[in-house]
């Protein structure tokens, strides 16, 4: 009876075996999943404000629909994000659609600009929870007119500031106030 139930037991652990390999590749997949949501985000952002440097409404308004699309998240299938850091994305997701609707509706880019400030109080976590690479949290305290408390934001993939809220009189204009270390 020892044997039949060693036996039973080194079949079961055999049999077994191969089922955490494929719970791994899984896993692998689904991780890569949430962090390739995580990084659509913030590249789409950060295509936003490249495009503000730019000065170029048209690819203002390209960015700002790309943004709104890459945003609509489904946090079902995102992988081994936890559980508070997928509600969390889902929320600020759907923060960022909101705010980039906004700055779609709008005409100038002064007024895209007075809603782009926004953004980044939602993309700071968002980006928090990326894999793959370190941002950077920029400030210009000359963009008062931008916003009430007199500190405007932005993320950046670059320490060097590229200031998109006045690229052509103070392109250099802001400090690094936060850096966003990928997340291992």
């Amino acid at each position: 009876m020892k044997i039949v139930s060693l036996l039973f037991a080194v079949a079961f652990l055999f049999s077994c075996n191969n089922a955490p390999k494929e719970v791994k590749e899984e896993k692998k997949e689904k991780a890569a999943l949430g962090n390739n949501v995580v990084d659509k985000i913030i590249g789409a952002y950060l295509g936003l404000k490249d495009a503000f440097i730019l000065l170029d409404t048209l690819k203002i308004n390209q960015a700002t629909n790309f943004l709104i699309t890459t945003a609509k998240v489904d946090t079902a299938n995102i992988g081994d994000i936890v559980v508070k850091d997928k509600l969390q994305l889902e929320t600020d997701a759907n923060q960022i659609i909101t705010i980039a609707e906004a700055i779609a509706a709008k005409k100038t880019i002064p007024e895209k600009l007075n809603i782009f400030k926004d953004l980044t109080e939602f993309v700071k976590p968002i980006g928090a929870l990326s894999k793959t690479q370190t941002l950077y949290v920029q400030n210009c305290p000359m963009a008062a007119e931008y916003s009430k408390d007199e500190n405007v934001y932005w993320v950046s993939s670059e320490e060097k500031i590229r200031n998109p809220f006045f690229p052509k009189t103070m392109p250099g204009c802001g400090v690094l106030v936060d850096t966003l270390v990928m997340n291992k």
